[in-house]
């Protein structure tokens, strides 16, 4: 008898566990196939595309108008070099912080340019070799590196690219939003763990020689830099990573620029997910890239780059 009144609680509690189970995957499937998520999605591959199609018309697919390379007389040209912050995924043209920085200069400013350089997925060494192999060629008066969390790949350790389409093809051809909302439940694990590995003692090793090539062949060059750090979230843990690349920075000889604390101080009342690019990307939005361009501003000013251009 007590054998049997044990093995029906243990029926009765797996039965309960696969209930909570079921209700969970039942829930997940909800949200998979909420209406709003492939709206959003929707709305983030347009103005993706409308990125790509302007950045057709650049010479290395930026999302910038095509520049002379020679700089034209009297002009103080200034270059924003990055990665997806600079391309601008998830944002419209006119939210990117580089472009917003370019409008506050030329509304009180004569004679100045500012271009911007990036590309999805650049890292510090990619931003290097651009400059080496094309960027020296531009003569610019002033370069600002924008520096991002993931910026320590030096290439020597993989990442998995994500590719819904690819990955989950029949997926896909059902629900594109579907497909690249299960892509992303599984590339987060894989991100995370590649950037534990990129602030590896080894790898930092490795990034620290590419910042000191870097900063060195810019003296070499005579061009002047600066380092921008651009956070993409407002946590501890980001904070630390920033705390940990900063020296490093300083150690190569660039001035550096950390924008955590002000973007805190300003924004840090907000839900992250407020201050996204839209609501299915977490590169930084409206309200975050304001800040940037507002605080590369005043410093730049602040710090006398700008004492040899004209005031309107």
């Amino acid at each position: 008898m007590r054998s049997t009144k044990r093995t029906f609680q243990y029926k009765l509690l797996a039965g309960g566990i696969l209930a909570g189970v079921l209700v969970l995957v039942a829930w997940q499937l909800v949200k998979l196939f909420n209406p709003t998520d492939k709206k959003n999605y929707e709305l983030n591959e347009k103005i993706n595309q409308r990125n790509r199609d302007f950045a057709q018309h650049n010479p290395f697919g930026f999302t910038d108008k095509p520049r002379n390379t020679k700089k034209p007389n009297g002009v103080f040209r200034i270059a924003v070099l990055g990665d997806s912050f600079i391309w601008g995924d998830g944002l419209p043209y006119e939210k990117i912080w580089s472009h917003k920085l370019e409008n506050k200069l030329l509304a009180q400013y004569d004679s100045i340019e500012v271009m911007s350089w990036g590309l999805c997925g650049w890292s510090t060494l990619d931003e290097f070799n651009f400059y080496k192999q094309y960027g020296k060629d531009y003569n610019i008066d002033l370069l600002i590196i924008g520096w991002i969390e993931n910026d320590p790949d030096v290439g020597k350790i993989p990442r998995v690219q994500a590719n819904a389409e690819k990955d989950h093809p029949l997926l896909y051809k059902i629900s594109p939003a579907l497909a690249q909302k299960f892509e992303n439940s599984v590339s987060d694990k894989s991100y995370d763990l590649w950037m534990e590995q990129l602030y590896s003692l080894q790898n930092l090793k490795d990034y620290q020689v590419v910042l000191n090539d870097f900063s060195h062949y810019l003296a070499q060059n005579n061009t002047r830099a600066l380092v921008v750090m651009t956070p993409s979230a407002l946590a501890e843990s980001e904070d630390s990573l920033l705390n940990i690349i900063a020296p490093m920075i300083q150690q190569a000889g660039f001035p550096c620029l950390n924008l955590y604390n002000d973007l805190k101080n300003k924004l840090g009342h907000y839900n992250m997910a407020d201050l996204h690019a839209n609501p299915v990307n977490g590169h930084p939005g409206d309200l975050m890239t304001s800040v940037f361009a507002d605080d590369v501003k005043n410093y730049l000013e602040e710090q006398g780059y700008l004492k040899q251009v004209r005031r309107r």
